[in-house]
């Protein structure tokens, strides 16, 4: 069941990435479908423990949160996706890939700023970042978790 989670996860960041970087925004009904179907293999699954399920998705629900607070400055489809990849990934692992996305946007701005002299309110699209994050926990063994 981890390798159908990875798949389905791995699918539902490609098409996010490609939203946010070329509509520079996320489709709800996608991340519904994609929540429902994560729900689905978790109920089947039946490995996360369900305090782990309500982790992960309150860690999207923070930056849901931050959303409001910050007028937009934190996408508000960004705390749904992480919503929702805190139900395929649980607290730990949904915390590790906000982590790792954070870094990469971090440095990405670091390098916009100084090297290709962009504007401090250039608007970086995260969803890529979270790809590359995803990635990069596969590649180390994490992506399934």
């Amino acid at each position: 069941m981890n390798n159908v989670k990875v798949v389905v996860l791995g699918i539902l960041l490609c098409i996010c990435a490609a939203e946010d970087m070329y509509c520079k925004k996320l489709h709800l009904a996608l991340l519904a479908a994609y929540g429902v179907a994560g729900f689905i293999i978790y109920m089947m699954d039946g490995t996360m423990r369900p305090l782990d399920l309500v982790g992960g998705m309150g860690i999207g629900l923070v930056l849901v949160v931050l959303s409001y607070l910050s007028k937009g400055a934190v996408g508000l489809g960004d705390g749904i996706l992480f919503v929702v990849t805190g139900i395929y990934l649980g607290a730990v692992g949904n915390m590790l890939l906000l982590w790792i996305a954070l870094m990469i946007v971090g440095l990405w701005a670091l390098i916009s700023i100084s090297i290709l002299k962009r504007n401090k309110k250039y608007e970086i699209p995260f969803a890529p970042m979270v790809l590359v994050a995803y990635f990069i926990m596969c590649i180390n063994g994490f992506g399934g978790m």
